[in-house]
């Protein structure tokens, strides 16, 4: 799929690790890193990103990183699990900044949720955990008895109603809300909300709890 966003991306990228950026077709960019050597990056732009709509340019061998240019777009299960294994980078803009100061792109898991899985795979109850977009979480439990438990983990400072609607509009309904910023605030209007869309909001604490029930 061609959609010329590598000038784009190319034009826009601006990190004390890049020395330049160069567009190598509409989907493959070239990245010379200011520490010696060069990467590719595939580019992209879709608000939802799964394996039926990547680029070729991912696919090839020396690609490190898939760039997708908007934010909080959604990343669909295939896609994450062909990341995994390959394995690629995937990200906006940001992530692949974190990846250049990490000096791993190929490896690269966004901070909050690599912090997540490793604090749940930690949990006594937890057997297993997978992810069924960039945003939700499987949770499966040791106990069979419990079944496993479907998260949705929103990030933002302030989780407001058309928040809380817009990441089940996007991301799909879960039973549990994670809010996930330890500095942030529920609304009293998301909590009203969670109850007409049949959901609770939780923060970290509470999620751990209620792993245990």
């Amino acid at each position: 799929m061609a959609d010329n966003s590598a000038s784009w991306c190319a034009g826009k990228i601006k990190h004390s690790g890049i020395l330049r950026a160069r567009a190598e077709g509409n989907n493959l960019m070239e990245l010379e890193l200011a520490e010696g050597g060069t990467v590719f990056v595939a580019t992209m732009s879709q608000h939802i990103v799964s394996m039926d709509n990547i680029p070729p340019t991912t696919l090839r061998q020396d690609v490190q990183f898939l760039l997708n240019i908007p934010k909080d777009a959604l990343f669909q299960r295939d896609l994450i699990g062909f990341a995994q294994n390959v394995p690629i980078g995937i990200g906006g803009i940001a992530d692949l900044y974190r990846a250049i100061n990490d000096k791993n792109l190929r490896t690269y898991v966004h901070p909050e949720r690599k912090f997540l899985t490793r604090l749940l795979l930690q949990h006594s109850a937890v057997s297993n955990v997978e992810l069924l977009n960039n945003q939700t979480y499987l949770i499966h439990r040791s106990a069979l008895a419990f079944g496993a438990y479907q998260v949705l983990v929103v990030n933002d400072y302030d989780v407001t109603a058309d928040v809380l609607r817009s990441s089940i509009e996007k991301f799909g309904h879960s039973r549990t809300v994670l809010a996930s910023n330890p500095n942030g605030r529920v609304t009293p209007e998301a909590k009203e909300a969670a109850k007409h869309a049949g959901v609770r909001i939780l923060v970290l604490s509470q999620l751990l709890g209620a792993l245990n029930s």
